[in-house]
């Protein structure tokens, strides 16, 4: 991949010396300035990163456009179903609320069911919820960073 990237950095490099069609014009839609920008931009992460990082740093690129991003999709979901498994529990409805857990496709609701039945303390919580958290962020780091070159 960083060789990919050298080649894309050193095609935007020339091509930012080249010649400009606009003579003088200072415009909010450069076409060059552009291609130099996001060009620029997919050099400096092909050439910093691993295969992998690469390309999930640009599938990430996919939660900027409205509808195509998995993540608010998701989180939703997560979230209804969490709700759910709560007012189960709370309504005396145990066995239910298990059931749902125990079939969730989410592995952070199942650890949920986990701490509830084993009448976890506010500490074995608050350290559960933490590696959690830990882990989501560890998960979009990699494209965090190369965003921020």
């Amino acid at each position: 991949m960083q060789l990919i990237g050298l080649v894309v950095l050193v095609a935007v490099v020339s091509f930012g010396f080249a010649p400009r069609d606009m003579a003088g014009t200072v415009s909010a839609f450069d076409l060059h300035a552009f291609v130099v920008v996001i060009g620029g931009s997919a050099g400096a992460i092909l050439t910093a990163s691993s295969t992998r990082n690469s390309l999930w740093t640009l599938l990430c690129l996919r939660e900027l456009l409205p509808g195509v991003g998995s993540l608010a999709k998701h989180t939703r979901r997560m979230e209804d179903e969490r709700t759910r498994f709560a007012e189960l529990w709370r309504d005396g409805k145990r066995a239910q609320a298990v059931e749902l857990a125990e079939r969730s496709q989410y592995a952070e609701l199942r650890g949920m069911l986990k701490l509830v039945l084993a009448r976890a303390s506010h500490e074995r919580t608050q350290t559960v919820f933490l590696e959690l958290r830990h882990a989501a962020l560890g998960f979009w780091q990699p494209p965090i960073a190369n965003w921020e070159l």
